[in-house]
């Protein structure tokens, strides 16, 4: 009995669909050649797929970046983005990243992160601990995305300074008894401005 034309294009796709899973390598292969012969009509179709089904694709994005995979994804393409941008060393990968997020903790605070969707001041972010250097996993730690706009491009020992002469002020304490004990000075350090430009989320 012959097939009709709909019963044809099914079996074509799952055959294609087969060879693609058992030559994967070539399959990307030759996409990326395709693509490289023609960029501009393939970012023509793809913008035009984007704008149709924005809605679809917003929808899918929001509940992809809600998991694990998909956060440690979206956050090492940023900071990739931004290592590019500002020269920096560039080290990350995302299965890497996954398995910071599983901890479940901030690095920096102990606080538990929050991967959901929209924003949330508990939900990951990577900060450069020494902001002069690059994005390296020697150089780079989970932290809630609160304690990293703090911290921006100073220091720890700046965050700890500040949040201490806060919690002074909020409950009327004045300086607490280990920084007296201390002789630590809650005053900014030196040199720790901005130099009269915004502050910048790193």
């Amino acid at each position: 009995m012959a097939m009709s034309t709909e019963e044809r294009r099914l079996r074509e796709r799952d055959q294609k669909r087969e060879w693609r899973k058992t030559n994967r390598e070539v399959d990307r292969a030759r996409a990326k050649a395709y693509y490289h012969q023609n960029r501009q009509a393939c970012r023509a179709r793809q913008a035009e797929y984007r704008l149709e089904h924005r809605d679809k694709l917003n929808a899918y994005c929001i509940k992809w970046s809600a998991t694990q995979q998909g956060r440690a994804k979206k956050l090492v393409r940023a900071a990739a983005a931004r290592a590019r941008k500002g020269k920096l060393a560039y080290a990350l990968d995302w299965q890497w990243l996954v398995h910071k997020l599983a901890a479940g903790v901030c690095e920096a605070t102990g606080l538990p992160l929050v991967i959901q969707r929209g924003i949330s001041p508990f939900a990951p972010s990577l900060d450069r601990i020494n902001p002069a250097l690059g994005y390296t996993k020697e150089n780079t730690r989970v932290v809630i995305y609160v304690f990293n706009m703090a911290k921006s491009q100073f220091t720890d020992s700046d965050v700890e300074r500040m949040c201490v002469a806060f919690l002074s002020k909020r409950h009327g304490n004045g300086t607490t008894r280990k920084h007296r004990r201390h002789g630590d000075n809650l005053a900014p350090a030196a040199g720790a401005t901005d130099g009269g430009r915004a502050l910048q989320f790193r």
